[in-house]
Protein backbone atom coordinates (compact mmCIF):
# COMPACT_ATOMS: atom_id res chain seq x y z
CA UNK A 1 0.00 0.00 0.00
CA UNK A 2 2.65 2.08 -0.35
CA UNK A 3 2.03 3.11 -3.52
CA UNK A 4 -1.08 4.69 -2.29
CA UNK A 5 0.46 7.08 0.30
CA UNK A 6 -0.93 10.03 -1.00
CA UNK A 7 -4.19 8.64 -0.84
CA UNK A 8 -3.95 7.89 2.98
CA UNK A 9 -2.47 11.45 3.63
CA UNK A 10 -6.05 12.60 1.49
CA UNK A 11 -7.67 10.17 3.95
CA UNK A 12 -6.02 11.72 6.91
CA UNK A 13 -7.30 15.04 5.74
CA UNK A 14 -10.55 14.05 5.25
CA UNK A 15 -10.98 12.40 8.79
CA UNK A 16 -9.24 15.99 10.42
CA UNK A 17 -12.38 17.66 8.68
CA UNK A 18 -14.64 15.56 10.29
CA UNK A 19 -13.18 15.83 13.61
CA UNK A 20 -13.15 19.46 12.92
CA UNK A 21 -16.88 19.46 12.30
CA UNK A 22 -17.97 17.46 15.10
CA UNK A 23 -15.47 19.13 17.96
CA UNK A 24 -16.82 22.63 16.85
CA UNK A 25 -20.53 21.99 16.00
CA UNK A 26 -22.78 24.60 17.16
CA UNK A 27 -20.53 27.26 17.45
CA UNK A 28 -20.55 30.63 15.52
CA UNK A 29 -16.98 30.23 13.81
CA UNK A 30 -18.05 26.72 12.28
CA UNK A 31 -21.56 27.39 11.71
CA UNK A 32 -20.42 29.15 8.38
CA UNK A 33 -18.16 26.39 7.17
CA UNK A 34 -20.03 23.39 8.36
CA UNK A 35 -22.93 22.88 5.70
CA UNK A 36 -20.26 23.29 2.93
CA UNK A 37 -16.76 22.13 2.64
CA UNK A 38 -16.40 20.40 6.27
CA UNK A 39 -19.03 17.84 5.84
CA UNK A 40 -17.24 16.50 2.53
CA UNK A 41 -14.78 14.71 4.67
CA UNK A 42 -17.28 12.39 5.75
CA UNK A 43 -17.96 11.08 2.05
CA UNK A 44 -14.20 11.58 1.18
CA UNK A 45 -13.36 9.05 3.89
CA UNK A 46 -15.54 6.86 3.21
CA UNK A 47 -14.67 6.72 -0.33
CA UNK A 48 -10.89 6.03 -0.14
CA UNK A 49 -11.42 3.89 2.54
CA UNK A 50 -13.63 1.52 0.64
CA UNK A 51 -11.17 1.82 -2.09
CA UNK A 52 -8.17 0.81 0.23
CA UNK A 53 -9.88 -2.34 1.76
CA UNK A 54 -10.64 -3.26 -1.59
CA UNK A 55 -7.28 -2.92 -3.12
CA UNK A 56 -5.31 -4.61 0.42
CA UNK A 57 -7.45 -7.44 -0.19
CA UNK A 58 -7.85 -8.47 -3.68
CA UNK A 59 -5.06 -10.63 -3.95
CA UNK A 60 -5.90 -11.81 -0.27
CA UNK A 61 -6.95 -15.83 0.05
CA UNK A 62 -9.15 -15.58 3.37
CA UNK A 63 -13.30 -15.38 3.76
CA UNK A 64 -15.07 -12.75 4.58
CA UNK A 65 -15.88 -14.03 8.10
CA UNK A 66 -12.13 -13.54 8.69
CA UNK A 67 -11.79 -9.80 6.95
CA UNK A 68 -14.93 -9.11 9.66
CA UNK A 69 -13.33 -10.76 12.59
CA UNK A 70 -10.14 -8.81 11.86
CA UNK A 71 -12.22 -5.84 11.84
CA UNK A 72 -14.26 -6.16 14.93
CA UNK A 73 -11.04 -6.94 16.61
CA UNK A 74 -9.49 -4.18 15.40
CA UNK A 75 -12.41 -1.53 16.49
CA UNK A 76 -14.95 -2.76 18.76
CA UNK A 77 -12.30 -2.45 21.70
CA UNK A 78 -11.41 0.97 21.52
CA UNK A 79 -15.55 1.72 20.93
CA UNK A 80 -16.05 -0.12 24.26
CA UNK A 81 -13.26 1.80 25.58
CA UNK A 82 -15.27 5.14 24.37
CA UNK A 83 -18.24 3.97 25.87
CA UNK A 84 -16.62 3.35 29.22
CA UNK A 85 -14.89 6.95 29.60
CA UNK A 86 -18.39 8.87 28.32
CA UNK A 87 -20.42 6.24 30.99
CA UNK A 88 -17.21 7.53 33.67
CA UNK A 89 -18.09 11.26 32.80
CA UNK A 90 -21.70 11.48 32.85
CA UNK A 91 -24.79 10.10 34.52
CA UNK A 92 -25.82 7.67 31.82
CA UNK A 93 -26.11 4.03 33.67
CA UNK A 94 -28.55 1.50 33.06
CA UNK A 95 -29.87 -0.89 30.30
CA UNK A 96 -28.98 2.16 27.82
CA UNK A 97 -25.24 1.75 28.54
CA UNK A 98 -25.34 -2.28 28.44
CA UNK A 99 -27.42 -2.02 24.83
CA UNK A 100 -24.55 0.35 23.64
CA UNK A 101 -21.93 -2.62 24.87
CA UNK A 102 -24.09 -4.58 22.67
CA UNK A 103 -24.96 -2.54 19.75
CA UNK A 104 -28.78 -2.94 20.01
CA UNK A 105 -30.70 -0.17 19.77
CA UNK A 106 -31.72 1.87 23.07
CA UNK A 107 -33.29 4.83 23.86
CA UNK A 108 -31.15 7.79 24.66
CA UNK A 109 -31.73 9.12 28.14
CA UNK A 110 -31.24 12.64 27.38
CA UNK A 111 -33.34 13.37 24.11
CA UNK A 112 -35.43 10.34 23.97
CA UNK A 113 -34.22 9.13 20.60
CA UNK A 114 -32.74 5.33 19.66
CA UNK A 115 -28.98 6.13 19.76
CA UNK A 116 -26.28 4.62 21.27
CA UNK A 117 -24.46 6.14 23.47
CA UNK A 118 -21.92 7.39 21.48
Amino acid sequence: MHNYLSIQYLRGIAALMVVILHLFTGSLFIEKWSNTWLRGGVDIFFVISGFIMVKSTINKRYSILYFYLKRIIRIVPLYWLAIIITIQSSTWTGWHSIASFLFLPAVHPENGAYLPIL
